[in-house]
C-alpha cells in the first residue's frame, strides 16, 4: 500500500510516513521502498532535466540557465552557468564530458573544470543523447536533429513537428520521439531518419520522452487527454499502458524495473510493464527521471522539486 502524509500531525508508523527537520514534507514508502523529497530546493525555477555519471555526481538542469550538482545524497549546490536560456535536457559521456541543451539552439558543455556555451541551432532544443562523447544528438522544435562529431551538423529529419527526446543503444541504433505524425524516427547512424510504425499513427499523439536501451524500448506521452506508455514489439510501437495524465519522463533499471512519472504528482513503478504500482505525490510536474540503480532513482519538476527514492 503507498502512503502519503502532508500534515506534521501524523507520526512516523502511522501510515509509513517520516518527518525530519532534514527533509521536505513528506516520504512516501511503498514495500520498502521510499520516495524522498529532497532539502527544499534551492532553485524555485522550473527543473526539466537530470543526469549522473554515477550516485555521488549528479546534474539537474532547468529555467534561467540553472545548473544544480549533487555529490551527496539530499545535497544540491548551484553553479555557475554560461546561459540564461533555460535548459531542458541533460546527458553526458562521462564526468568531464557533459552536454546541455535549452532554448534558442542553446548547448553548454562541461570538460570537467568549466561549462561553456555555444548556439547550435535557431530552434528550442528539448533532447539530448550520445552513444559517445564524439557522437551526440541534439533534437528540438520544428524536426530539427543536430549531431556531434567533433563539430555541431544539422540532419535532415524528414519532418517539421516538434521532437521531445532521443535515446539509443548504440551509435547504429538511435530513437526520437516527438509530435504525430513523426510520431517515432530511428537511425541506424548513418544521418538518415526512418519513421517507424506507431499505434494510431495519425492521430493526435504527442512522444514526450523516450528510454532505448539493452532493457527497454518505450515511448511516453500523451494521446488525447490520456497518458500513453507505447513499447517496440519488434514491428512497431503499440500502446501497453493508459494513465489519466501526460507521462513526461521514463526510466529503465538494469534490473528490469520501469519508473514513469509525469503531469500532477503522476508516479508510476512497474517490474513487469502490465503491473504498475501507484506511487503519487503533489501536484508537481515531474519532468525527467534518472537513477543509478532501482534503489537509487531521481525525479526532477515544478517549482525545483526533486524526489529520490532509496
Amino acid at each position: 500500500m503507498v502512503a502519503l502524509c502532508r500534515s506534521l500531525a501524523i507520526t512516523a508508523g502511522l501510515c509509513g510516513c517520516y518527518y525530519g527537520t532534514d527533509l521536505d514534507q513528506f516520504q512516501i514508502r511503498d514495500g520498502g521502498s521510499s520516495w524522498w523529497h529532497d532539502k527544499s530546493p534551492v532553485t524555485t525555477g522550473e527543473l526539466f532535466g537530470i543526469w549522473g555519471s554515477a550516485a555521488d555526481d549528479i546534474y539537474a538542469v532547468g529555467t534561467g540557465g540553472t545548473i544544480l550538482h549533487s555529490t551527496r545524497r539530499g545535497e544540491w549546490t548551484v553553479l555557475d552557468s554560461p546561459t540564461t536560456q533555460t535548459l531542458y535536457a541533460i546527458w553526458g559521456a562521462a564526468p568531464d564530458d557533459v552536454f546541455a541543451v535549452g532554448a534558442a539552439g542553446t548547448v553548454v558543455h562541461f570538460d570537467g573544470s568549466t561549462w561553456a556555451a555555444s548556439t547550435i541551432a535557431s530552434a528550442d532544443l528539448h533532447g539530448v543523447w550520445g552513444a559517445s562523447g564524439h557522437d551526440v544528438y541534439a533534437v528540438g522544435a520544428a524536426g530539427t536533429i543536430v549531431h556531434f562529431d567533433g563539430a555541431w551538423s544539422a540532419q535532415t529529419s524528414g519532418t517539421t513537428q516538434d521532437l521531445f527526446a532521443v535515446s539509443g543503444t548504440s551509435a547504429s541504433d538511435v530513437v526520437v520521439t516527438g509530435h504525430n505524425p513523426s510520431g517515432v524516427l530511428h537511425s541506424i547512424g548513418d544521418g538518415s531518419w526512418v519513421r517507424e510504425p506507431l499505434d494510431l499513427m495519425n492521430q493526435s499523439i504527442v512522444l514526450r520522452c523516450v528510454v532505448v536501451d539493452n532493457f527497454a524500448r518505450l515511448a511516453g506521452g500523451v494521446y488525447g487527454t490520456s497518458g500513453q506508455i507505447w513499447a517496440d514489439n519488434g514491428t512497431s510501437w503499440a500502446r501497453i499502458q493508459t494513465f489519466g495524465q501526460t507521462i513526461l519522463a521514463l526510466w529503465s533499471a538494469p534490473t528490469g524495473e520501469i519508473v514513469a512519472a509525469g503531469s500532477a504528482g503522476m508516479i508510476r513503478w512497474s517490474t513487469d510493464r502490465s503491473l504498475w504500482k501507484i506511487e503519487s505525490t503533489d501536484m508537481v510536474d515531474w519532468n525527467a527521471a534518472w537513477g543509478s540503480s532501482a534503489h537509487d532513482v531521481y525525479l526532477v519538476g515544478s517549482g525545483g522539486r526533486i524526489l529520490h527514492r532509496q
